[in-house]
């Protein structure tokens, strides 16, 4: 089976991407993750707009860690309402293989 997830955040700030990746990866809910250079995101939140740098944060995941990488990231995560987007795609079977077996 060659599919894995890709999942996708942002953070307030360097300290917080690299405590959640640490954490995440401890924990076996992600094979990966990987931190961005800061980025600008402008959005609505409460009526009201903002423009803020953010880091980006990309896991690499299995299908029957999802439910359980939501659940820790909104633990883990200082804001209200944290992205959490994911994606399905087709990786090389032998990097799938290493992402589902890292995964719990």
């Amino acid at each position: 089976m060659n599919k894995i997830y890709i999942v996708s955040t942002t953070c307030p700030n360097l300290e917080d991407a690299q405590r959640i990746a640490k954490e995440l990866v401890s924990a076996g809910l992600v094979a990966c993750a990987q931190i961005g250079n800061t980025i600008t995101s402008t959005y609505i939140w409460k009526n009201k707009q903002y423009s803020e740098n953010e880091i980006p944060l990309i896991f690499k995941t299995s299908i029957n860690s999802i439910e359980k990488l939501e659940k820790k990231l909104k633990i883990l995560h200082p804001y209200e309402c944290p992205e959490f987007i994911t994606i399905q795609v087709n990786a090389s079977n032998e990097y799938a293989k290493w992402v589902n077996d890292t995964c719990k």
